[in-house]
């Protein structure tokens, strides 16, 4: 299967589930990290946006999908780019999270799922690689309700399986805003 015929698949399959689902959070997240493929890790900012859904078929088991890009982080720097290459990767995830309550207004959220990487290390070369994603999450809830604007601090892992296995790992401080339904 190519890959243009699986991204069609795995989107009209995530609009089948959040179609019939509540929408639980949307959110964009900054930080930094490190990326890695064929190289030794390379220090990176990334930044991430994301949307949370209930499934009907899942109690208080969250769908996660996310889009992140990490780019070297010398891009950000003042410097003559014109002929200057900085590697980055897109990344794709999918996966389910648990929110539990920790102390106070203070909640853990873990998340595992599956991720693809658009690894572009190298500037002649985009490398497809698949595998799992990680997340740790301490969300800090303003107001005595569930709902509302959450302030986050987390980290966040991905290895994939592959021949170069591209991996990544960040650092991000995340803002959403989470909705609460009456059941």
């Amino acid at each position: 299967m190519n890959k243009t015929a699986f991204f069609i698949i795995l989107f009209l399959f995530a609009g089948t589930i959040t179609s019939q689902s509540k929408m639980y959070s949307f959110g964009a997240s900054l930080g930094g990290g490190n990326i890695s493929g064929r190289t030794p890790a390379i220090a990176s900012l990334a930044s991430e946006i994301f949307i949370q859904v209930e499934p009907p078929f899942l109690d208080q088991v969250y769908f996660n999908l996310s889009y992140s890009h990490a780019r070297k982080i010398e891009y950000f720097l003042p410097e003559n780019k014109s002929s200057t290459y900085y590697p980055f990767f897109n990344i794709y995830s999918g996966a389910l999270s648990l929110t539990q309550p920790f102390y106070g207004r203070i909640m853990l959220e873990e998340s595992l799922g599956y991720t693809a990487i658009n690894d572009k290390t190298f500037s002649t070369e985009s490398n497809w690689a698949h595998g799992f994603d990680f997340s740790l999450f301490a969300n800090f809830i303003p107001d005595s309700f569930y709902d509302g604007l959450v302030w986050s601090l987390g980290l966040r892992y991905g290895v994939t399986f592959s021949s170069h296995t591209a991996n990544y790992f960040m650092m991000l401080f995340r803002v959403s805003h989470r909705f609460s339904y009456s059941h």
